[in-house]
């Protein structure tokens, strides 16, 4: 009855105030998110500057999820013509939420496709990296090895010279 559509009246319009309180207070790094106050926020995504391939813009203007944006001021459940009333305003307001939540997901996943691909740019880069460093070390390793044969070569040339000269002595005495 009546006392029942009270009570759902007070949840409602406590449900209002917390709907009004997260658009106004949800902000990262300072930057208010849903209440339309974020204006264009531009993303640098590329590892150049052109302004169409490598930056991803938000227009935080229309993220506005506000009571006042969303048309829900004054309605009340309390009665059966108030709870009718409402709905169209509901849904209305419903419609708008989800517009806002598809463009930010449209963004996000924007995102995360440009995070999953810088990451495998990283990847790639560091192989790279890797293969000329190892490059470099197994050259270096081939000459020390060329170096240590001659130097062997050498040692044993000098070690038959010898040889070959006391040979001459003991022949000689």
């Amino acid at each position: 009855g009546d006392t029942e559509r009270k009570f759902t009246d007070r949840e409602f319009q406590s449900l209002k105030d917390e709907i009004d309180r997260i658009a106004n207070g949800t902000e990262f790094n300072g930057t208010p998110l849903l209440n339309g106050r974020a204006g264009i926020l531009e993303f640098q995504v590329g590892t150049r500057n052109n302004p169409i391939l490598d930056r991803i813009v938000y227009n935080g203007e229309n993220a506005n999820s506000t009571l006042a944006a969303l048309k829900l001021g004054g309605e009340s459940v309390a009665t059966k013509l108030g709870s009718q009333t409402s709905l169209a305003v509901i849904d209305d307001a419903l419609v708008q939420v989800n517009s806002i939540r598809s463009d930010l997901g449209a963004m996000q996943n924007r995102l995360q496709s440009t995070i999953n691909n810088l990451a495998v740019a990283d990847e790639n880069l560091s192989a790279a990296n890797s293969r000329i460093r190892d490059t470099d070390v197994a050259e270096e390793s081939a000459e020390l090895t060329r170096n240590n044969i001659l130097l062997q070569a050498g040692t044993a040339v000098l070690a038959q010279a010898n040889f070959a000269s006391k040979l001459a002595l003991k022949l000689l005495e």
